[in-house]
């Protein structure tokens, strides 16, 4: 019964978005949606479903905003505490990539959402009393071709890597200093001074590449933000550009 009453709020929330889609502003279905989410609350607790909320923080600029994230159906729910006029949703065919770090999950859209600081593509929410586990079990069974990987999935070979000292210079305001590695299927930024800043991509997944000078590298993937970044010391010489261009060309060949 349980999961019935699951499958039951899930295809009507989505039917129902649907809906309002076709008949309402961004803004009234945002105001509906919260309704429609509350009754769908109170028939899930009425029939003890396994429909879960978990508290959580989104990180905005400058700041924090507490909320509450939840997966009803196919969609990925966060609501504003503060602010519910800035809640949002976002649907799983909008997802291009779910990462699971710790507490921390980091959701990158193919479209932009809107939420209380502009339209923007990443969404890092740090989930409370130690849930991030069991919401990332609950959109795995959701989402299953959105599985989401982990910060102890496989990462880049640092002993077949080239690593250089860079500056991340933050779109807009601050920087953070990092390492950049260069692996043999992709180019991972971590940062030392704000983990919410590292980004790692795979070679398929970028674009193009810019080398302006022997220190300073734009990066720009075909998702999410591009990044620039001061390389510090010796920089990186031409012939080592060109390496990492082929890889970008043997990448984009594969796709």
């Amino acid at each position: 019964m349980s999961n019935r009453w699951s499958e039951i709020i899930g295809t009507l929330f989505k039917k129902f978005m649907n809906y309002l889609k076709k008949q309402l502003t961004n803004t009234g279905i945002l105001i509906i949606t919260l309704i429609f989410l509350t009754v769908a609350f109170s028939v899930a607790a009425s029939a003890q479903t396994n429909l879960e909320v978990f508290r959580t923080e989104l990180a905005v600029p400058f700041d924090k905003v507490e909320g509450k994230i939840l997966a009803v159906g196919e969609t990925l729910v966060f609501i504003d505490d503060d602010k519910p006029e800035f809640s949002f949703a976002i649907g799983k065919n909008n997802i291009a990539d779910l990462q699971k770090d710790d507490e921390v999950l980091t959701v990158q859209t193919k479209l932009a959402v809107r939420d209380r600081s502009g339209e923007r593509t990443r969404f890092v929410f740090r989930l409370k009393d130690g849930k991030a586990s069991d919401l990332v079990s609950k959109l795995n069974a959701d989402f299953p071709s959105r599985i989401i990987t982990t910060g102890e999935t496989p990462k880049t070979n640092i002993a077949t890597s080239k690593i250089y000292e860079v500056e991340h210079q933050h779109r807009f305001y601050g920087s953070c200093t990092g390492r950049l590695i260069i692996g043999d299927d992709r180019i991972s930024f971590e940062s030392t001074d704000d983990r919410d800043h590292s980004r790692q991509w795979l070679f398929t997944n970028i674009k193009k590449m810019k080398r302006n000078s022997p220190y300073k590298l734009e990066i720009k993937p075909f998702t999410g933000d591009s990044y620039t970044l001061d390389i510090l010391g010796q920089g990186m010489d031409i012939t080592d550009f060109k390496r990492l261009q082929d890889k970008l060309a043997a990448a984009k060949a594969s796709r």
